[in-house]
């Protein structure tokens, strides 16, 4: 297996929190923050399909000595709005729609 990259001196930033794998793979890759905007329970309150469990969550199950600073809600009044006026929710999710 692969090392992942030490990332010590990098911030992930999104407009929207990272599902529990990306959340997991910034923290065992030592990102120094996690920083994004909408959180998973407005996501799927806009009717996006998540994985309840949180980045702050994932954060704080780890056994690594270092870990991430999480901060939610930054721009959250712009990133919420792209997530909730979205016209293709479900354009991404082969099971409920039947093009792909």
């Amino acid at each position: 297996m692969s090392t992942l990259p030490e990332l010590s001196n990098h911030v992930l930033i999104s407009t929207a929190e990272p599902c529990p794998m990306c959340a997991a793979a910034s923290v065992l890759s030592g990102v120094r923050a996690i920083i994004f905007g909408t959180s998973i329970e407005t996501l799927i309150q806009c009717g996006w399909f998540q994985i309840r469990i949180s980045a702050s969550d994932v954060v704080a199950a780890s056994t690594r000595p270092t870990r991430p600073s999480v901060y939610s809600g930054f721009l959250s009044h712009k990133t919420d709005l792209l997530y909730r006026n979205s016209e293709n929710r479900r354009a991404m999710n082969p099971w409920t729609d039947p093009s792909h």
